[in-house]
């Protein structure tokens, strides 16, 4: 038995290495994909709906087979230093395909990208932001409403294609402020909570409107924040918005970040 180990191992080292990179491979497209979009090599649509959600999974499947084989060799050969990259092999395109069924379920739940605190008369962009966004992004509307369309499962539960009137069912916490204080002084508390929450902030182009912009750690997504400061008595009404740029399903991202400024706003 010793004399058949002796014979196997020489080849076993680069057959591992070989399987391992299987495992591996799904997890480097997701990794280029997230990458190569922050950094502008290609687009979102190549980066994340390509790389990471198209090509990624399918590699896993590849890469999952070729973890079993790993786990397989590794007991016939009983190279114990090989079974870390064995496990490796199995668990990393495991994880991947488990992230993309994870991914499906957050957009079931989260069919829309636009959330906002007023769903009859939402914050509206400036016309520097909507220049910004280009003409390619999502657009702003007052009343959006999302096609309903063969491919998009997530939709099928939603008999209402008004997106806000979705998006206040999905994320009841996203409520309108009443602040005390006059406009000018709730505008500026509104502008500090913004960059308290991370966002890069502008001020609209008229009094009463604040613009900021969060762009994602991963891939580079950027969803736009409009916030409205209205009179409302002797203090203030502020409503938001954060809409996505890109995408159909945002994943529960602008409900979890108008939710954070509402607390923000209110806690203090």
């Amino acid at each position: 038995m010793s004399a058949v180990r002796a014979r196997v191992r020489p080849w076993a080292r680069p057959a591992f290495a070989f399987l391992l990179l299987l495992g591996l491979s799904p997890l480097l497209l997701v990794l280029l994909g997230a990458v190569g979009s922050k950094l502008g090599w290609f687009g979102w649509k190549v980066g994340f709906g390509l790389l990471s959600v198209g090509w990624a999974p399918k590699a896993a499947f590849v890469g999952l087979a070729a973890g079993i084989i790993a786990v397989v060799l590794a007991l016939v050969v009983g190279a114990r230093r090989l079974w870390l990259a064995a496990v490796l092999a199995v668990l990393v395109p495991a994880a991947v395909l488990a992230g993309r069924n994870g991914l499906k379920t957050q957009a079931a739940a989260n069919p829309v990208h636009d959330v906002s605190t007023d769903i009859e008369n939402p914050p509206m962009a400036s016309a520097a932001l909507l220049r910004e966004r280009g003409p390619s992004a999502n657009p702003i509307e007052r009343t959006p409403r999302m096609e309903v369309r063969k491919g998009r499962p997530e939709l099928e539960n939603w008999a209402d294609d008004r997106v806000l009137r979705i998006s206040a069912e999905i994320c009841p916490q996203a409520r309108p402020v009443v602040l005390p204080e006059a406009p000018a002084e709730a505008e500026a508390r509104v502008q500090r909570v913004l960059d308290e929450v991370g966002l890069e902030v502008r001020r609209g182009d008229e009094l009463g409107r604040v613009e900021a912009t969060h762009t994602s750690t991963w891939y580079g997504f950027k969803d736009d924040v409009i916030a409205r400061i209205e009179p409302e008595g002797r203090g203030s009404r502020v409503d938001l918005r954060s809409i996505s740029r890109v995408g159909g399903s945002d994943l529960g991202a602008n409900c979890a970040r108008v939710t954070r400024i509402v607390e923000a706003l209110t806690a203090r």
